[in-house]
């Protein structure tokens, strides 16, 4: 997983929640030229909320500018000054619906101010994503269980993909802090944006290659046992992808835990992207660590590049994601919609893997 892959799932699966895809109640751009007016703005909250936030960025040259918050009842809610300003703040109407009105004041101000107030739903919609949190790392271990029961793989197996995941993510976390950002810094000032994105997708990918998939190879070459027989290789494979997915899920259970607390919004089904994600990329870290332990144990190379290069091209995706800022004006399901043919063709390669496998004898050893 590239560190930007690591970006984009927190980015969909933690801040999510307080993220709003919504329309908001209030976008104003307003230029003062020294006007002495006031200016009331409406807007209609319309569905029970427990605070609006509220964004204020001001660059007045001269002057000042205060600002109101009323509610429907003629309640004063908040009342400020500034010259400049950039400001991001939460405002209590504990459920209070009806027209309300932000009035601006300017006092010989010249210059330009931007509002924004949205809605922020009540705290119960965050308990969506600690469901979805619970649900990944539920998804985790029935992957792990059901391998388990039908296989009766040694659960060191598990624990080893575990442990070599771990330390491929350690290795490449390592290695990003002295040369990931800087390269991509270097390509985006001397390349065309198309051409730096395709190397950055190349580039992005690739470290998921070597340090997840190269570092479960050459582990391997000294812990035989990993490649002994395919239902090892699977267990290596879903322990490395189920392990992960319950570190995410404990982290997205947690991030809308405290965000309840702050009751933001919730955005459709969004909080589902986390567990369905998980779901597919097990597949991928399965499929790409059987084939490169499949290569080894039948001493057919090849096997290890076409895993190699499955967790490159997923995590390329994941990077383009970054560096494009698709989260910025996309839903994350256009990027789970991207990765789920590779999903699919993943369970192919899996099916493989069970019917050619071979023993060191030379004897198939069919799905297990």
């Amino acid at each position: 997983m590239t560190i930007h892959r690591w970006v984009c799932i927190c980015v969909c699966f933690l801040i999510s929640p307080v993220s709003s895809f919504a329309a908001p109640l209030l976008d104003l751009t307003i230029q003062h030229a020294g006007q002495p007016e006031s200016a009331s703005f409406p807007f209609d909250v319309t569905e029970s909320a427990s605070n609006l936030t509220l964004s204020v960025s001001s660059s007045l040259r001269s002057g000042t500018c205060e600002f109101r918050l009323i509610n429907p009842n003629g309640d004063e809610l908040k009342n400020f000054s500034w010259g400049k300003l950039t400001l991001s703040d939460h405002v209590d109407i504990r459920g209070v619906t009806g027209e309300y009105s932000a009035v601006l004041t300017p006092h010989d101000a010249v210059g330009e101010t931007n509002l924004l107030i949205e809605a922020a739903a009540e705290k119960r919609g965050n308990s969506l994503f600690v469901f979805g949190g619970v649900l990944m790392i539920a998804i985790a271990c029935g992957y792990v269980i059901v391998w388990r029961m039908r296989s009766h793989a040694a659960w060191r197996w598990f624990w080893a993909g575990a442990g070599v995941w771990t330390l491929g993510v350690a290795l490449k976390f390592i290695a990003a802090y002295f040369a990931y950002q800087p390269v991509l810094e270097w390509s985006k000032e001397r390349m065309p944006h198309a051409a730096y994105l395709i190397w950055g997708c190349f580039y992005g990918g690739a470290y998921t290659g070597v340090f997840e998939i190269g570092v479960t190879y050459l582990f391997a070459l000294w812990a035989r046992g990993m490649a002994k027989n395919v239902k090892n290789a699977m267990a290596v494979g879903i322990g490395a992808g189920a392990f992960e997915a319950a570190l995410l899920g404990l982290g997205a259970a947690i991030g809308g835990a405290l965000a309840s607390a702050s009751a933001f919004p919730v955005a459709g089904v969004l909080w589902l992207a986390g567990p369905y994600e998980r779901l597919i990329t097990i597949l991928f870290h399965t499929a790409s660590r059987v084939f490169a332990l499949q290569a080894i144990a039948q001493r057919r190379i090849l096997l290890f590049w076409y895993g190699f290069l499955l967790m490159t091209l997923v995590d390329g995706i994941a990077t383009y994601a970054y560096l494009a800022d698709v989260l910025k004006t996309h839903s994350p399901w256009w990027i789970e919609l991207a990765l789920t043919p590779i999903a699919i063709f993943s369970v192919w390669m899996i099916r493989w893997s069970l019917k050619t496998w071979r023993t060191d004898s030379g004897v198939r050893q069919g799905s297990v």
